[in-house]
């Protein structure tokens, strides 16, 4: 039903998102899911999908720097 995923540090200003693909080959299928954008504060930070978990896609975490 849900994942969650928890970042121990986090950069601070960096925009972390769990990705979602249905392949792992070509890399570039990776998309964001919607709603799991939060942005770090330096800490601890907690990223979910509550719903909609597909158990055919695989998942991932990344961030990017503002």
């Amino acid at each position: 039903d849900g994942l969650q995923v928890s970042v121990t540090n986090s950069v601070p200003g960096a925009q972390y998102a769990i990705y979602d693909s249905h392949t792992l080959i070509p890399t570039q299928n990776w998309q964001i899911v919607a709603g799991t954008v939060l942005t770090g504060t330096g800490g601890a930070i907690d990223l979910s999908i509550t719903n909609g978990l597909l158990p055919t896609n695989y998942y991932r975490i990344g961030y990017t720097m503002p």
